[in-house]
């Protein structure tokens, strides 16, 4: 039992933080800008009670998650007709943190304002970004003290992370920072330089993928910065999960330990169905199977 509730939790995390999967190598299906016929993600499904939705362009526009029929998650993403997330509402239990994003006219995030409910209290936080090259600098103000976090990618399209860093200003310690190795477009691990918390031990995995088309990534891939900046805060962590869900294939590798992931395809030759399973038969969990449709 502790093991199943655990991995619900796992589950919730992963779609508050947002979650699934991704990448591969150059014997792949053409790049997204070049598939005149190319598939767009319209549901994701779950045995585990979870359900997203995504528009025509494929779009993560919604998502429910249900742990044991007790507290019931929801997120929904406002977008604007220029195609950016302006709006992200997370309810989940008495907990609601909405979060509202503003852009320049280049269409960079330059500030985002999140709002959090609990216990009939409420606390704004407001994040300011800053560019320059290819490092991205987010600062904030959280319990009186000041923060930074410094995102800093390979190139100035932000496509791929090589380094993410959180400092605490006011005194001066940087307490958490990683670094991150990808082949092929895809997030391969990360090392922990810095953390004055335990990392959970999906943390810690090296990722391996499949050689098709991550669906999730080829229509979020605007929103990639946004679920970047969502780790603004004072109890962040690794981006493992993140990485992995907006990498070029699918992912091979269970975030969950001592379990293997095996996925179907369909007559397009994209997933249709993945399936989490335990590597032994006496685990005494059922495994998760994620079903892909399309529009």
């Amino acid at each position: 039992m502790k093991r199943i509730t655990s991995i619900k939790n796992l589950f919730l995390l992963l779609l508050i933080t947002v979650t699934l999967s991704c990448n591969s190598d150059d014997s792949s299906d053409l790049p997204i800008e070049e598939e005149d016929n190319r598939l767009v993600l319209k549901r994701i499904t779950s045995n585990r009670d979870f359900r997203l939705e995504f528009n025509i362009s494929g779009r993560w526009i919604s998502s429910t998650a249900n742990e044991s029929n007790i507290n019931e998650s929801r997120v929904n993403n406002i977008i604007n007709n220029q195609d950016q997330l302006v709006k992200r509402t997370i309810e989940n239990g008495g907990l609601q943190r909405t979060t509202e994003y503003q852009y320049d006219s280049s269409g960079k995030i330059i500030q985002t304002i999140k709002i959090i409910f609990s216990n009939g209290s409420t606390t704004e936080i407001a994040t300011q970004f800053s560019y320059n090259n290819n490092v991205i600098t987010a600062t904030n103000t959280e319990s009186n003290e000041d923060y930074q976090y410094t995102f800093t990618f390979t190139d100035d399209s932000y496509m791929e992370i090589s380094n993410f860093k959180a400092t605490n200003l006011t005194s001066g310690e940087d307490f958490f920072e990683e670094t991150y190795l990808y082949i092929n477009d895809n997030f391969k691990k990360t090392t922990i330089i810095t953390s004055t918390t335990e990392q959970p031990p999906y943390a810690f995995k090296t990722y391996e993928y499949d050689e098709t088309i991550n669906p999730w990534a080829a229509g979020n891939r605007v929103d990639y910065l946004n679920e970047l900046f969502s780790v603004t805060s004072k109890n962040t962590g690794s981006l493992t999960t993140i990485l992995v869900r907006h990498s070029k294939n699918n992912r091979l590798t269970s975030h969950i330990e001592d379990q293997t992931i095996s996925v179907e395809y369909n007559e397009q030759g994209y997933i249709s169905k993945e399936t989490d399973s335990p590597n032994s038969d006496n685990s005494g969990f059922e495994p998760s199977i994620i079903n892909f449709e399309y529009y």
